[in-house]
C-alpha cells in the first residue's frame, strides 16, 4: 500500500513538475488518439518541450499503426527525447526507441524498467510483417545500427500476443540485458550479451 502511495505521488508531483516547466510531457498507460492529440497541441503551445517520457504503458489498444506513425511523426517534427519507466511495451517500445536520445528511467518504486518489443499482428494473429519491418528499420536507423539487425528474426519467432524481446534497464542475476520470451508463460532465452548503454540507449539509476 506504501509503494502504491508513493508511485502515485510520484507521477503527481512529476507531471506538475513538467506542467509548470513545460520542457516534459508525461503520458502514462494506453496510448491514445485523444492523448496524442493533446501532446500535440501541447508541443505547439510550449517551444520548450522536447521531451516525453512514458510511464507503465501497454502500447496503443486502437489503430495501433496509425497512432504510432503520428507519434513518430512528432518526434521527427520536435526532434523529442523519449523516457520510458516501468513497463514500455509494444508500441510503447517502437515509440521510445525512435526518440532522438532515448532514456531508461528506474521505476517508480524501484526496480528495472523494461522494453518490451514484439511484431505487429492481424487481428487473426498473422504477422503484419511490411509494417513491423518498417517500424524496425526506423529504429535500427535511428539508434545508428547499435540495435542489432538480427533482432528481427527474434520478433518472428513469438507464438502468442505475449510473446516479445525484452530490453532491461539492469541486468538480471545472470547478468543479462537481452532476453527473448517466445510466449506469455514460456522461459526467457539470453539473445544478446549486449545491454541498453550498447543499443545508445541512456540508463538513469
Amino acid at each position: 500500500m506504501k509503494k502504491l502511495i508513493c508511485y502515485v505521488l510520484l507521477v503527481f508531483c512529476s507531471t506538475v513538475f513538467a506542467q509548470e516547466n513545460k520542457t516534459r510531457y508525461i503520458m502514462t498507460s494506453f496510448l491514445t488518439a485523444e492523448k496524442i492529440q493533446d501532446l500535440e497541441a501541447q508541443l505547439q503551445a510550449h517551444p520548450s518541450m522536447r521531451e516525453i517520457e512514458i510511464v507503465n504503458s501497454y502500447g496503443i489498444h486502437k489503430n495501433e499503426i496509425a497512432l504510432t506513425n503520428k507519434m513518430l511523426a512528432l518526434i521527427d517534427q520536435y526532434q523529442l527525447h523519449t523516457f520510458a519507466r516501468g513497463n514500455c511495451a509494444f508500441a510503447c517500445a517502437t515509440i521510445f526507441l525512435y526518440g532522438y536520445e532515448r532514456t531508461l528511467l528506474p521505476r517508480l518504486e524501484g526496480g528495472t524498467t523494461r522494453l518490451i518489443l514484439r511484431p505487429l499482428t492481424s487481428r487473426d494473429s498473422e504477422f503484419l510483417k511490411e509494417q513491423t519491418e518498417e517500424f524496425f528499420n526506423k529504429i535500427v536507423a535511428r539508434s545508428g545500427g547499435k540495435i542489432p539487425q538480427d533482432f528481427l528474426l527474434w520478433l518472428y519467432r513469438v507464438k502468442d500476443d505475449f510473446g516479445a524481446i525484452h530490453i532491461l534497464s539492469k541486468a538480471n542475476q545472470q547478468n543479462h540485458s537481452i532476453l527473448f520470451q517466445s510466449a506469455g508463460q514460456g522461459k526467457f532465452e539470453v539473445i544478446s550479451d549486449l545491454n541498453a548503454g550498447d543499443m545508445g540507449i541512456k540508463v538513469q539509476r
